[in-house]
């Protein structure tokens, strides 16, 4: 999961922008509507493990246009883009599987873009978070031991957050629902996250009621 990057040439259009202060909210417009880049965020929702593991080529992927910025673009005075994260959504349809997929999009260096597919679903946790995670889920979902060593997350969905942060933290703790696919197998799978005085607590706990068989 979020090991798989992709990077692309900028496209003309966004290269063209003239001279500039640092952020400027009109340079992440224009990449959210130039087509090309588009292109390249769909083609790397379409590699992330839930897609690969559940083909459909008849599938139809979709920018919904909802997205997150971690990194607000940046451009030096010669116009280059040189800074930026973000992560945007995508919409896959098709084969009887309508999911929410997500793409990290990273500006790697003076017109490169770089593609990363990130977890599906809603988790609000960064790309980072989303990355440490995962090696819970699998443990809580059965997929540690060396029988059963692979797996993947199907969904993700928040479902509530604390009142209050707790001493240090950023924000409220709260929680998740993921669905994780681990020895042929689909379990549920309770997420929480602390934030604290030093980063985030992840706990993971498998929920009590069996697990369903993959599909």
């Amino acid at each position: 999961m979020i090991t798989r990057r992709f990077a692309y040439p900028l496209s003309a259009v966004l290269l063209g922008f003239a001279p500039a202060l640092a952020q400027d909210n009109s340079l992440m417009q224009a990449i959210y509507a130039d087509q090309a880049m588009q292109q390249h965020v769909i083609e790397a929702a379409k590699h992330a493990p839930v897609v690969v593991n559940n083909p459909c080529p008849s599938a139809h992927f979709t920018v919904t246009g909802k997205a997150i910025v971690f990194v607000l673009p940046e451009r030096d005075s010669a116009g280059s883009i040189r800074k930026g994260a973000w992560k945007e959504e995508v919409r896959q349809e098709g084969c009887g599987q309508d999911r929410i997929l997500n793409v990290l999009g990273v500006v790697q260096g003076p017109g490169t873009l770089g593609t990363v597919p990130l977890l599906p679903g809603n988790t609000r946790g960064d790309p980072q978070l989303q990355k440490d995670a995962v090696q819970y889920a699998m443990i809580a979902a059965g997929a540690s031991g060396k029988d059963c060593a692979q797996g993947y997350v199907e969904n993700t969905e928040f479902t509530d957050q604390g009142d209050k942060p707790v001493a240090g933290g950023k924000g409220p703790p709260w929680r998740e629902l993921w669905t994780v696919i681990a020895c042929g197998r689909k379990a549920q799978v309770t997420m929480r996250f602390i934030p604290d005085a030093t980063g985030t607590t992840i706990g993971a706990e498998r929920r009590i009621a069996p697990a369903e068989p993959s599909k």
